[in-house]
């Protein structure tokens, strides 16, 4: 009799053990599908940011190529502005001295 109590007893241990682990091993299934979820957002959101970086340095390294060719027009036109005024200067003179030949001539 008491060989088949501790028989009972030791049945229901092993069952309760065999719960136990069939138990740890969901809890450890849904856990690595968890963390396996996890990691391919974390992927996923670490190539969209990857992607979202290139575009921006993409659009960064366009702007400085603008920017870059606006400053050599603004230059250019700087140098234009100084041609125009040293013409127009020496046109003054000219004129200047036309009108005073003129004036001379007409003097005499």
């Amino acid at each position: 009799m008491i060989v088949t109590i501790l028989g009972l007893m030791i049945r229901s241990m092993i069952k309760q053990f065999e719960q136990t682990n069939r138990r740890i091993d969901d809890v450890r299934t849904d856990l690595k599908e968890r963390l396996n979820d996890t990691n391919r957002r974390i992927d996923d959101t670490r190539t969209e940011l990857n992607t979202r970086l290139d575009e921006t340095n993409r659009h960064i390294e366009e702007t400085n190529r603008r920017l870059e060719r606006v400053e050599t027009r603004v230059d250019q036109i700087g140098r234009d502005i100084g041609e125009l005024r040293d013409r127009t200067g020496k046109l003054e003179g000219t004129v200047s001295t036309f009108i005073s030949s003129q004036d001379k001539s007409e003097a005499a």
